[in-house]
């Protein structure tokens, strides 16, 4: 999908629509190429889940006998061995975060980092800091400084996620400019150290959670 870079609903509003990625207009060629690979990955990595075995049983922790949660017990083993990027509905209270570490549990790396992001508990400039470990440099003209790899720290949430699950709440309330910087890095499953200007794979896997 293509959205309109002016409103902060677009992105969610065509991810609720169900599309499986979104473009800026206008689109850059590098962009398409890497959102067409994504989807070829993630088809391939969904199939190789749907031929493997499934326990028996509720996941643990979780719990339920509506047909709401019955549901949902039943396809979690299908979708935790894959690398694809989740969107958990609920309000808050209803156990999303819950459900996130159960994924992440019956995951092909249970014992890797499950990092959990609040996006609503910060300022735009804290969140940043949060998840990169640095703030973008402005230059003299006030303009953020533009790069075409993000840069992290370590110790910061994106670094400490390296390899497992980074778990976003309350995605809604994450600013447009930290939505951008996240999206190339999850994207392009690199960035580079801001100690030593290295590159770094981040092979993390985002699940999200909306009202």
């Amino acid at each position: 999908g293509i959205v309109d870079p002016n409103r902060q609903e677009s992105s969610l509003d065509a991810f609720r629509a169900g599309v499986f990625d979104v473009l800026p207009w206008p689109i850059v060629p590098w962009d398409l190429s890497a959102v067409i690979s994504n989807a070829q990955d993630l088809v391939r990595l969904a199939n190789e889940s749907d031929d493997q075995e499934t326990a028996p049983g509720s996941p643990a922790g979780v719990f339920g006998s509506s047909p709401a949660m019955r549901k949902i017990i039943e396809v979690l083993p299908r979708v935790a061995p894959s690398r694809c990027p989740i969107l958990l509905y609920g309000e808050r209270g209803t156990g999303r975060q819950m459900l996130a570490h159960a994924i992440h549990g019956l995951g092909r790396r249970p014992d890797a980092p499950f990092v959990v992001v609040d996006c609503a508990n910060s300022t735009p400039q804290d969140l940043e800091n949060e998840l990169f470990g640095i703030v973008s440099q402005r230059r003299q003209d006030g303009n953020e400084e533009r790069r075409s790899i993000e840069r992290v720290s370590p110790g910061s949430r994106l670094f400490e996620a390296s390899g497992g699950t980074l778990f976003l709440q309350n995605l809604p309330e994450m600013p447009n400019r930290v939505q951008a910087k996240l999206h190339r890095v999850l994207r392009d499953r690199e960035a580079v150290l801001s100690t030593d200007r290295s590159r770094l794979e981040l092979d993390v896997r985002p699940i999200a959670a909306v009202d």
